[in-house]
């Protein structure tokens, strides 16, 4: 059941994990940016492996050039092998320039998460520097951030969250500086160390394979882009968070550089042998979406949609690797939810497959016999526009798109006000009333004043795709057994802009289980109650400590279920 950080963080629905979602879109660049020339920015890299482009890195010194650890690692934290080398003094990603092979990799130590990531990697061959080839300078470790500071971040990651192609031109864009704790807020302390910060603009940012940008400020590297969220296209959230360079300079300088200075010309040590450590979330991964959300106008946060309805992933899209975790690409085993085990629809009598002209769009529960309740993002596309079509109900049935019986929806009723993240419900009411049997039932629904509890066992239901790099769903149902994160916990780990007062967590102890793409509207049960309706999830479940669901809790709106149904 198992939703683009850069942090373009993969929504439930529309195969949002944005960030890193599906489908070609205009020819890719930092999103919001412009055409770059690297005569502008010579100290550009590409880092390549066997050839191919895996991610970004910055000139440092004629034999040595910076990036992020998590472009060494596959998804499930495989080191990866293969010959390593850069391509310098090209506009383009993937020709021209130069290629020199690298002959160390270096990582700072300990590296977990999005802790400390960071490498320097040391070429086989010393550069020449000329008008495409120049090193930046690195900052003084004493150097302190300011709020607002404009700087320039360049790359070749995708121009949209819902793209996973290349730039075939190099890009810039302008932001401006957000401090830690501004960062923090906004994407949480779980996703913030506080060795990183963010900036933003509006409607800008990194997006996929935009791991290891730089970001640079009157010619000095600030930052090394880790991921984004939504690709920056959430209005007053963070277009990108960045490792902070001047809080590395004394491991920068104990590294060894034999060939010459690194921008302030202090010699490096040295080198520190690799780290093995996991890492659960790889930035072109994390266009895993960190989130994918798309409200009623707007998509959210680097959400991964297949079609905005289908699922709403939040993933914190990773920039780096080519694989776009919680909605990547490629097809894996027969999908599930994450972590999930196959489900009869007996045992879940009330979970339904919302359709649009015949073709799954996203999750409902039946509450009564002419009504359903799912999440409100399902009826727009990622641009925000209503979809149009025939709607209906697949119910009875364990496989999403057979069986069972079909029943047309007459009436849509969306919870108002609906924006971003907040009150993400809709009502449908079916055309023909349902009869009950042993594969067709409804779910009780909690009283208005039921108040949830901490860490109590929970069951999510669905036919969302089985890992944060699949983007088909399950063809047979999956359950997981999640626990509840209260408000308060669930703000802190996935960030008060992003999780609203009517919202709440579930998360696996364990990690590895939760919803991802084509989950939206998923289920959330406990002894008989329908406690909550999946809206996106982080990183499909996969790193320990962040939840695997986020959920609009039903007992907040059962005064409006009343008003609309009568219930």
């Amino acid at each position: 059941m198992a939703v683009a950080l850069i942090i373009s963080v993969t929504c439930l629905t529309a195969t949002l994990v944005q960030g890193v979602p599906h489908g070609s879109k205009p020819a890719p660049r930092i999103v919001g940016g412009q055409d770059a020339d690297i005569q502008d920015y010579p100290y550009q890299a590409a880092v390549l492996l066997d050839g191919e482009y895996a991610c970004q890195a910055s000139i440092i010194s004629t034999s040595w050039v910076i990036g992020v650890s998590h472009c060494f690692y596959d998804t499930d934290g495989t080191r990866l092998q293969g010959n390593w080398s850069v391509r310098v003094g090209s506009s383009q990603p993937s020709s021209g320039g130069q290629i020199v092979p690298l002959s160390e990799v270096n990582f700072y130590d300990p590296y977990e998460k999005f802790l400390n990531d960071l490498a320097l990697l040391k070429l086989d061959n010393p550069l020449e520097y000329g008008p495409s080839i120049q090193a930046v300078k690195l900052p003084e470790k004493d150097r302190e951030l300011k709020s607002d500071e404009p700087a320039v971040a360049t790359g070749w990651g995708s121009t949209a969250d819902y793209s996973f192609q290349l730039a075939d031109q190099l890009q810039q864009v302008t932001f401006n500086i957000v401090l830690t704790e501004d960062c923090q807020s906004s994407y949480g302390n779980d996703l913030v160390s506080d060795t990183m910060f963010c900036a933003q603009s509006a409607g800008k940012g990194l997006c996929s394979d935009d791991g290891g940008a730089p970001l640079v400020s009157n010619g000095t590297l600030l930052g090394v882009g880790e991921f984004s969220l939504a690709c920056g296209q959430v209005v007053g959230l963070p277009g990108g968070a960045f490792a902070n360079v001047a809080l590395y300079r004394d491991w920068i300088g104990s590294v060894k550089c034999p060939s010459g200075s690194l921008g302030s010309g202090r010699e490096l040590f040295t080198p520190i042998r690799p780290n093995m450590i996991r890492i659960g979330l790889h930035l072109r991964q994390v266009s895993k979406a960190y989130i994918n959300h798309v409200p009623d106008i707007f998509l959210i946060l680097l959400l991964h949609y297949s079609t905005m309805r289908t699922a709403l992933t939040v993933l914190v899209v990773c920039l780096a690797t080519s694989q776009i975790h919680g909605v990547p690409l490629g097809s894996k085993p027969a999908p599930r939810i994450v972590g999930g085990a196959d489900a009869d629809i007996q045992y879940y009598p009330y979970l339904a497959a919302v359709l649009l002209d015949g073709e799954y769009a996203c999750q409902a529960s039946i509450i009564d016999n002419s009504w359903i309740i799912t999440a409100g993002h399902c009826f727009y596309d990622n641009d925000g526009h209503r979809l149009r079509g025939q709607w209906s109900a697949r119910v009875g049935s364990s496989q999403p798109t057979s069986g069972g019986e079909v029943v047309p929806v007459s009436e849509v009723h969306i919870f108002r006000p609906y924006q971003m993240f907040s009150n993400d419900l809709a009502l449908l009411k079916l055309e023909i009333p349902l009869e009950y049997g042993s594969f067709i039932h409804s779910v009780k629904l909690p009283e208005n004043d039921q108040e949830l509890i901490s860490n109590e066992p929970a069951a999510a239901i669905g036919w969302g795709s089985t890992s944060e790099y699949d983007t088909e769903l399950s063809d047979q149902l999956q359950y997981v057994k999640l626990n509840i994160v209260l408000t308060e916990d669930c703000k802190k780990s996935v960030g008060k802009a992003i999780i609203s007062d009517t919202m709440f967590c579930a998360q696996s102890a364990e990690g590895g289980k939760g919803l991802c793409s084509h989950d939206t509207g998923a289920p959330l049960v406990a002894d008989g109650t329908l406690l909550g309706v999946g809206e996106f999830s982080v990183e499909c479940g996969n790193v320990i400590g962040l939840p695997g669901g986020v959920f609009t809790n039903v007992a907040l709106y059962r005064d409006w279920i009343a008003r609309v149904s009568g219930l």
